[in-house]
């Protein structure tokens, strides 16, 4: 590889030959997805193959796995020239393993975090990636030295906090048993009574989570052992009461985990459907938009409605940069907005409010670039100045953004092929140019 900044990468795998290979490179599985989209980009061109870009996302605590710097180097790999892709999975390996697949990947590029953590009775993702694909070649990108991990996205590590409306059906579950219980005992005698506490602790686990599943532990023990376990009304931790109390916890702790999983898939492959539909609808719209007007307008009032932020597409006009769409207001740039902007339209890289270039700005600016340069400018800010768009959804924004770059090239580009045109008519007809 040869290049600013290019890395050796350390490979695994056997591989096949350099005029067969199809490279995919995996954002956000580790490190700094950036230097390997980089790197992948590099061996790809090395070689004249294509290759693909794929971020995986897996239900997370927090209902989200995106990190920080996904967005831009999904960015980047659409500059470059890849095609990308954002995908559900359950796990990383399942998610790489079925594009590996797909697309009949020999190569796949990730890059190695210094320091990682190892996981007990867990091979790692090398091994259990060359287990399901044996003809794979991998390469690992090694972190930048020095290189500090970003800022977390907001709530990752944090496991959704159920609210006190879960705590409190949670006990009244258990008084409804215990009522339950206490008629039967009063039939038929209470031995195995305890038995009947397994349906409040089930249920509040998988409705509630783990917290409330074990409120309803300790409340299935007491309500069990005072009013059903003689003498009544005395409350005594006995053996009976402790092996029950432990064989509840395991069930609520277990049942809970296991439901929390479920309910982050359910949720992930839902807003992955809504996303992707949304997207498909966004890149049929801008196909038919005849102009630059109405596809600044379509490209603002998507961003609105999917990222809920406001949103200003700019592009140049006589040597100046003009607004061309805002939704759903028109924008007012401060001094740093206007610095940022045009740093933005000059060197081609983000700026503004969430960026690392002139973060002062209220609004953060995008560039619409592709191989033509750039094309436009898209400005997004939120009124309540916070930072426009959080790391879960920074890939989905970068999707967004390289459609937008796309359909402004196509509008480039006819502007190009028409004034081409007048001037080959007018160059074979040089009175039609007269009035």
């Amino acid at each position: 590889m040869s290049g600013e900044g290019a890395r050796v990468p350390d490979s695994v795998g056997q591989g096949v030959g350099a005029t067969s290979r199809r490279y995919l490179v995996a954002i956000g599985a580790r490190g700094n997805a950036s230097e390997a989209v980089r790197a992948c980009s590099r061996m790809a061109d090395a070689s004249n193959s294509g290759w693909h870009a794929v971020h995986i996302e897996t239900p997370g605590r927090s209902g989200s796995s995106a990190k920080p710097g996904d967005g831009e180097a999904m960015a980047l790999a659409a500059r470059l020239g890849a095609t990308v892709t954002t995908i559900p999975a359950t796990s990383v390996v399942d998610g790489l393993i079925s594009q590996v697949e797909e697309h009949g990947a020999t190569d796949l590029v990730m890059s190695r975090p210094r320091g990682g953590r190892a996981r007990l009775f867990r091979p790692s993702l090398a091994v259990q990636l060359l287990k399901q694909c044996p003809g794979l070649a991998l390469h690992f990108i090694p972190d930048p030295i020095g290189r500090t991990p970003g800022p977390a996205a907001p709530g990752d590590g944090q496991r959704e906090t159920p609210n006190p409306r879960s705590y409190v059906l949670s006990l009244f579950l258990v008084a409804a048993t215990g009522c339950a219980a206490a008629l039967v005992a009063s039939l038929f005698g209470s031995r195995g009574l305890d038995l009947f506490f397994l349906f409040p602790v089930i249920t509040a686990a998988v409705r509630f989570g783990v917290r409330p599943g074990l409120l309803a532990v300790a409340a299935s023990v007491i309500v069990h052992n005072v009013f059903l376990v003689r003498p009544l009304f005395a409350l005594s931790l006995g053996s009976q009461s402790l092996f029950m109390l432990f064989g509840l916890a395991a069930v609520a702790i277990y049942t809970g985990m296991i439901s929390e999983r479920l309910r982050g898939r359910v949720r992930l492959s839902d807003r992955s459907a809504k996303e992707n539909a949304a997207i498909i609808t966004f890149a049929q719209e801008l196909a038919r938009a005849a102009n630059w007007s109405e596809t600044a307008r379509i490209v603002c009032e998507t961003l609105n409605h999917m990222l809920d932020v406001r949103a200003v597409l700019l592009r140049e006009k006589g040597g100046e940069l003009v607004v061309e769409a805002a939704y759903p207001t028109a924008p007012m740039f401060g001094p740093v907005d206007i610095i940022a902007r045009d740093w933005t339209w000059k060197e081609g890289q983000e700026s503004g409010h969430g960026t690392t270039s002139m973060a002062a700005a209220d609004w953060q600016f995008l560039p619409l670039k592709t191989g033509l340069g750039v094309l436009a400018i898209l400005a997004i800010a939120r009124d309540n100045g916070t930072s426009p768009v959080p790391a879960d959804r920074a890939v989905l924004l970068a999707t967004l953004t390289a459609l937008a770059a796309l359909a402004h090239e196509r509008l480039r580009l006819e502007d190009l092929a028409v004034a081409r045109g007048g001037r080959r008519k007018r160059a074979r007809d040089p009175g039609s140019a007269l009035p």
